[in-house]
């Protein structure tokens, strides 16, 4: 079995900025609250390291993580949850829920109240376009064209392509566009096919085992992923005749190896398990928990929350350092008050992600 890894892009950046000096005392601390709806033990770890690693450091504040389990579709829940939290002045940024029936709540609340939200992971619906929300997880449009990418250099004349549902179509767009996809044609060079909700998928994959088509793009939940390949095995679809291009950005931490194929199967990912600097990260996360966890098993959103979480605190610090910032009591029903430094903060972490000049020019702009 060949397993090809194509890093499309690496999206951590873990940089170095100046420290100041504090006197020794009592800091005031600044709340980063997360919320989950389910209890995920890697990326709470990676949210709590990233806090405590840093203030290990000189630092102005003290950040506290907060997290915050809640229902993936209680709206009420979280906006009564979110209310709470502000009232106690403490907030200084959210990372947004991953429910899309809940996050763009929490999102429009923190548009009204000035607060920076932080986006870590795939949204199928776009993002809302306001100046407090700072996107971690690539823009799905550019994730798009990086798969229709590989898709190119790949360079299959025609394709197979099964998905789960039509969120995934979002994903998969620039491939049909490399093929001139025509819904209404009969003799495309892509083959679209529905999985279904499982986990019975041989029903939709039989649908191919009678073509001479071997190229196939597989767009699915990382954990469904080899449950469809051992199906896809047991009916013929996974000898070395064939390839498979998985499109989950999670690829990375599965073992194909079980499978044990000749078919080429390529994958994608975003972060570098062979960095160094993420490797250290990863040795002090295993330390800190005392857990089983080396660079290859760990998911893109739990890099990203880490990242997510230090571009944040390196922000407020860096801002600190020309005008003192200070977390302020908010209210959700009355007298709205905006956080005055919200806006600011957001501004310079949406610059240190596009440009770490541009992001330096911002915090001289405000010393003048």
């Amino acid at each position: 079995m060949k397993i090809v890894y194509q890093n499309v892009i690496w999206l951590l950046s873990f940089a170095a900025y100046t420290y100041m000096s504090l006197a020794d005392d009592e800091k005031p601390a600044v709340d980063i609250v997360a919320f989950f709806h389910e209890e995920d033990n890697q990326a709470k770890l990676a949210f709590e390291t990233a806090v405590s690693n840093f203030d290990i450091m000189d630092s102005p504040v003290e950040y506290v993580p907060r997290i915050e389990v809640t229902s993936e579709s209680d709206s009420l829940e979280h906006y009564n949850t979110f209310c709470n939290l502000v009232k106690a002045g403490k907030v200084g940024s959210i990372i947004s829920p991953t429910s899309p029936k809940v996050a763009p709540i929490i999102e429009s609340l923190c548009v009204n109240l000035e607060i920076p939200v932080l986006q870590v992971h795939w949204r199928a619906s776009p993002l809302m376009n306001n100046s407090m929300t700072i996107n971690f997880y690539p823009d799905q449009k550019l994730l798009s064209q990086g798969i229709g990418v590989v898709v190119r250099n790949l360079q299959w004349r025609s394709v197979v392509i099964f998905y789960e549902g039509t969120e995934n179509l979002i994903r998969i767009q620039e491939i049909l566009k490399i093929q001139n996809y025509d819904a209404s044609s009969k003799s495309n060079s892509v083959i679209l096919k529905q999985l279904g909700p499982g986990p019975d998928y041989r029903s939709a994959l039989k649908q191919i085992q009678n073509k001479t088509e071997y190229r196939i793009v597989l767009d699915c939940k990382t954990e469904n992923v080899l449950n469809i390949l051992h199906q896809a095995k047991e009916l013929n679809l996974l000898d070395k005749k064939y390839s498979y291009f998985i499109t989950t950005l999670d690829a990375h931490t599965l073992n194909f190896s079980v499978l044990n194929t000749e078919a080429n199967i390529t994958t994608v990912r975003i972060i570098n398990p062979e960095n160094s600097v993420f490797q250290n990260i990863v040795t002090r996360w295993k330390m800190r928990a005392n857990v089983d966890l080396d660079a290859y098993s760990v998911k893109t959103e739990t890099a990203l929350m880490y990242d997510a979480v230090s571009t944040f605190m390196n922000s407020f610090r860096n801002n600190y350092v020309t005008t003192p910032i200070e977390t302020e009591v908010l209210n959700c029903n009355e007298n709205i008050k905006q956080w005055k430094h919200g806006l600011q903060l957001a501004t310079f972490m949406k610059a240190v992600l596009i440009s770490p000049k541009e992001a330096a020019q911002i915090v001289q702009g405000q010393n003048l």
